[in-house]
């Protein structure tokens, strides 16, 4: 079996994400609030989450 015609089959372990995906992740890891707090940074990190 050559490189050019293996399977990937163990998407338990992990998989590619999506770009919009990625996106949407960096996005909120740059949000400078914790979602859990009640000051107004946590609030909007909430409210992307």
């Amino acid at each position: 079996m050559t490189a050019a015609a293996r399977s990937y089959l163990d998407h338990n372990a992990t998989s590619p994400a999506r770009p919009e995906v990625a996106a949407a992740v960096a996005h909120a890891l740059a949000l400078p609030g914790n979602p859990s707090s009640i000051h107004a940074e946590g609030r909007a990190a909430r409210a992307v989450l």
